[in-house]
């Protein structure tokens, strides 16, 4: 089982320096970022890696896209990208080899990329409150996946 100690990014808790770094507050350590609204552009601008980080969320921060900052987490395991407005998850993601779960429900997205069902660490994908077709759904419940997919009943 895998300990997560909690290490939240908010206004208080990170900026960006002149050079593109993150600066984290002392009082925080651990292997989980939840960047806020408010923070978001700080996160995608600055160059700071963040080695050993399992979870990343970017709930609620009214994205439209998902950014390629995620691709410098290879140690990621988790990532929660509900309440946003995407419409599509990229291709990079099928790159972090150790993502075991994504939550994105409550956003726009019509399909899902295959390469991502095929991954094989992948465990569970939150789908449900998208616009993804009973027709798609239909496909990836027959597909050979390891992943539970979880889709709403009545949307």
């Amino acid at each position: 089982m895998v300990r997560l100690v909690l290490l939240f990014i908010a206004v208080s808790c990170l900026a960006c320096s002149t050079e593109g770094h993150f600066t984290r507050c002392g009082r925080h350590k651990g292997d989980i970022i939840r960047v806020k609204q408010e923070r978001l552009q700080a996160f995608e601008n600055c160059s700071e890696t963040f080695t050993g980080i399992k979870l990343l969320d970017l709930s609620s921060c009214g994205l439209t896209s998902v950014p390629q900052k995620i691709l410098e987490f290879n140690e990621l395991e988790i990532l929660l990208l509900m309440n946003n407005n995407i419409e599509e998850l990229p291709g990079f993601l099928c790159d972090l080899k150790k993502l075991r779960i994504i939550a994105v429900y409550n956003n726009k997205l019509k399909d899902l990329p295959t390469c991502i069902l095929s991954s094989p660490a992948l465990e569970k994908i939150l789908v449900f409150d998208n616009d993804i077709p009973f027709e798609i759904r239909d496909s990836l419940a027959n597909a050979a996946i390891n992943a539970t997919i979880v889709f709403d009943l009545m949307k």
